[in-house]
């Protein structure tokens, strides 16, 4: 068992290695999402930030926040949502947020569904309840080991639909979760060796 004192050397360690020239190179070209959300506004004729719906948003979450309608644990309420605050809900959360585009249809009757412990549902909910039912099938959908390489078939049996639209843009959700899958391996790959060859010697 590691004593707190290595445990506090390890995450001074990490702390330092974030802040090193070679973790530094390999995060090159990353915009975090407040310069991602920068960057658009500045360069897309179609997307804009409206200031004052920004300010009354701010104002309105504030205000819930500080009479408690609103916190974080509100967000389990959803029975689609992960329950327990560990390292799985990380995971699930990441999947879902990589997969959480283009669900709309231009007809309310040709929707992808997915039929989850006897409810239907539809949109984004629907991907969450093909999540969760592909876990339940064994498959290791919020492991980037697994979906890094997964192939596209494997993928058309996990978000299988309970209606006669599949899901949209399958191929391109295969994309992202490959590239996602890659970039998680790689830089934590590269963290674990590192971080072994500070640590292990100290402990």
């Amino acid at each position: 068992m590691i004593c707190m004192k290595s445990l506090s050397f390890v995450v001074q360690n990490y702390l330092r290695l974030t802040r090193s020239q070679s973790y530094i190179k390999i995060m090159e070209g990353v915009l975090n999402p407040r310069q991602a959300g920068r960057y658009i506004t500045e360069n897309c004729n179609d997307v804009f930030i409206e200031d004052k719906g920004v300010k009354s948003l701010a104002k309105l979450l504030y205000d819930k926040v500080k009479t408690g309608s609103l916190d974080v644990t509100m967000w389990r309420q959803h029975e689609l949502n992960p329950q327990t605050m560990d390292e799985n809900a990380v995971n699930w959360v990441f999947v879902s947020a990589v997969l959480n585009f283009s669900f709309w249809s231009a007809n309310e009757t040709e929707k992808y569904m997915v039929k989850y412990k006897g409810k239907e549902h539809t949109g984004y909910w629907a991907l969450c309840a093909a999540m969760n039912r592909a876990l339940d099938e064994g498959f290791q959908l919020t492991d980037p080991t697994f979906y890094a390489t997964v192939e596209l078939d494997t993928l058309k049996k996990i978000f299988r639909s309970d209606s006669q639209f599949d899901i949209p843009l399958l191929d391109e959700r295969e994309q992202v979760l490959h590239e996602a899958g890659k970039v998680l391996l790689e830089v934590c790959n590269y963290l674990i060796s590192i971080c072994d060859s500070i640590v292990l010697p100290n402990l």
